[in-house]
């Protein structure tokens, strides 16, 4: 089983993450957490093999997949974002499949692969053909809680960015949660109240 937290940076996802964890740990249920950027192929290549090898390259390259494509003039760069993302796409499935008759076969996701999309369309680094293939590669989650915020709010919360940064990916995610199976919007309530909503959801699905 995949569940995943959804959302723009400052939505509160990895809070609801953590708390989740603590609930599943007191009603002794087995699981896998999995960060989709902290974990992933490319977190790993960047930090622990370009990063020991030059950090002005690493960090050069972590500059350059964050700007709009007008300002990543560099094809190379959005060469490598793709085939990065591709190969923690499939490192990923491979987990899951070994997960599934392991004892730890319910897995949270801290994000998932619908927001490397929303980054692919932010960022302007794909086409509509790449993101349909990426598409059907990720594996469907079981539930997807998808944190629903106001982008001046998410701003004030995380102010790593410019607001028209929010603005913009907001929509995105909001267009794709509209089309995205077995979402759970989760919006602006008081942290125990969404706590709650979360928990009941899982009850359901968990045995």
């Amino acid at each position: 089983m995949i569940i995943v937290f959804s959302g723009i940076d400052g939505s509160g996802k990895t809070t609801y993450a953590d708390r989740v964890l603590s609930y599943l740990k007191s009603q002794k249920i087995n699981f896998k957490y999995h960060h989709i950027v902290k974990d992933s192929f490319y977190n790993f290549i960047l930090h622990n093999v370009i990063g020991r090898i030059s950090s002005s390259s690493q960090r050069s390259i972590e500059q350059g997949l964050r700007k709009p494509e007008k300002k990543l003039k560099h094809l190379i760069l959005r060469s490598i974002k793709k085939i990065l993302l591709l190969t923690n796409l499939l490192c990923f499935n491979i987990m899951f499949w070994r997960c599934r008759s392991s004892i730890k076969r319910n897995i949270i996701c801290d994000r998932y692969f619908f927001d490397d999309i929303v980054q692919l369309e932010y960022l302007n680094l794909a086409s509509r053909s790449f993101i349909s293939f990426y598409k059907n590669l990720i594996i469907e989650p079981d539930i997807i809680f998808y944190f629903k915020i106001d982008p001046t709010v998410a701003f004030k919360r995380k102010m790593e960015y410019e607001i028209g940064y929010y603005l913009e990916k907001c929509k995105i995610y909001d267009d794709w949660a509209k089309r995205l199976p077995n979402v759970t919007e989760i919006s602006e309530n008081a942290i125990e109240e969404n706590t709650k909503i979360i928990q009941e959801r899982l009850r359901r699905l968990i045995k």
